[in-house]
């Protein structure tokens, strides 16, 4: 059966337009790879993004592909759609209608997610498929060989392209037992040599969960840094020093990890389980979203040494209050408001204060 791409709103060739491809291997036919329960939840929250949110000037959602599984028997549904299974033919057939709808505008661009298993050794990644076994002669024969596939997409006719690998980059366990011709994966797109040479610079960008050597931790209910990805694009890694607009905040691809790795330094995300730091690699930077209202969070507490067990904070705007909260506990107030001058009250006290990016703590007696 040929493959049918999840979403594809028939946008004219001549139109910039934004083509997603997203992956999210929760299910291993290989019983010794664990599944991720995970993966399925956060392939679905970038692709949600990515249909009711993400927006720039000029550039509308071409086509959205979704290929997903998750730990058990039971397929992954989507707004009514039931996934493709993450193997490598599914992704083969998905890759190569993705490729063809990006490659037909330099000003599209072309997104990858992934969410699942990665590793990496000597510098090259590997990111694994739902059909791999390890146990075979070419343990990695069914993993994308990510490095070759990122290589590969230089030939592709969109020059903007944004790659997001929510996956560990930890040496693969047994690896010292396989030999020295093991590859790490398939390429999936062939570098074209003749289409490059006629084509302009490529700007391209590879968000990785985590550094080198690093594991990619889970959250709650989602990998960990597809949550705080999601939470910075909300407004937090925006920026209006170079808008046009000093009231929109633009989010480039270069604020993202920093803008992360600052929120959790400073408390504003909760860290995860162990250690992880997001990284930019790639080519150029370039804006990704404009968010119609950028909503960053806010630590309100009371002044050290005074506790915040039974505080009551309030937020005002124009004298309305917009936001409440009672605190139970020591903890201070964390909330998400958005953009814009606010007074913050306790029981008499206040405090006039500006709310902006990335974030804002706010001290009451």
């Amino acid at each position: 059966m040929a493959h049918e791409v999840v979403v594809d709103n028939q946008v004219p060739v001549d139109r910039p337009a934004v083509h997603a491809l997203i992956v999210g291997v929760g299910r291993y036919a290989d019983a010794s790879v664990g599944g991720l329960a995970g993966a399925a939840p956060s392939a679905i929250a970038f692709a949600e993004w990515l249909m009711g949110k993400q927006a720039l000037p000029g550039l509308v959602l071409g086509s959205l592909d979704l290929l997903a599984s998750q730990p058990g028997d039971a397929p992954v549904v989507w707004r009514g759609h039931a996934l493709a299974e993450p193997d490598c033919a599914g992704l083969q057939a998905a890759i190569d209608g993705w490729h063809a709808r990006a490659a037909g505008n330099p000003d599209n661009l072309a997104v990858f997610y992934f969410c699942g298993h990665g590793v990496e050794m000597g510098g090259l990644q590997s990111l694994m498929l739902a059909d791999l076994n390890l146990a075979s002669a070419d343990p990695f024969g069914n993993a994308i060989a990510f490095d070759e596939f990122v290589r590969g997409m230089d030939s592709c006719g969109a020059r903007r392209q944004l790659f997001v690998l929510d996956a560990c980059r930890e040496l693969p366990v047994g690896f010292n037992r396989w030999d020295d011709v093991v590859a790490l994966g398939r390429p999936f797109v062939r570098f074209n040599f003749k289409l490059r040479a006629g084509m302009a610079p490529r700007s391209h960008v590879v968000l990785q969960a985590t550094s080198a050597t690093q594991k990619a931790w889970a959250g709650e209910q989602r990998g960990w840094f597809t949550d705080a990805l999601l939470a910075v694009l909300e407004g937090p890694a925006g920026d209006n020093r170079f808008s046009a607009d000093e009231h929109q905040y633009p989010v480039n691809t270069r604020d993202i990890a920093p803008t992360i790795e600052w929120l959790v330094r400073n408390e504003f995300l909760t860290a995860p389980a162990g250690p992880q730091a997001p990284v930019r690699n790639g080519s150029g930077d370039f804006d990704i979203h404009l968010p119609t209202q950028p909503v960053v969070p806010v630590v309100v507490t009371r002044a050290a040494p005074d506790t915040n067990v039974g505080a009551r904070f309030v937020a005002a705007r124009a004298g309305a209050e917009v936001a409440t909260h009672d605190c139970t506990d020591a903890r201070p107030w964390r909330a998400a408001l958005d953009i814009g001058d606010y007074e913050f009250r306790r029981e008499g006290d206040a405090v006039q204060v500006r709310v902006d990016v990335p974030a804002r703590r706010v001290e009451l007696p």
